[in-house]
Formats: structure tokens, sequence, C-alpha cells
């Protein structure tokens, strides 16, 4: 019941969970997939 934990393990959820509703999930989602493109 935690999608925090997989978004981090499985980098497929990052981008399913940025289409879901969530605005403080979004910005958190946004700003963890920029560090990754950096990397």
């Amino acid at each position: 019941a935690q999608p925090q934990p997989e978004i981090q393990q499985q980098p497929d959820e990052r981008p399913k969970s940025k289409y879901q509703p969530s605005s403080p999930s979004i910005m958190k989602t946004r700003s963890q997939t920029r560090k990754e493109n950096e990397l």
C-alpha cells in the first residue's frame, strides 16, 4: 500500500505515478526523475 518504495525500486512505476492525479507526488517524482536524468 506504499507506492513510494515501489517507485524507487521500479523505474517503470515512476512515470506512471507522474500521470496520476497527485499534486505533492508529481512534484516529488519530477525532482527525482530530473536527478536520474542528470546521472
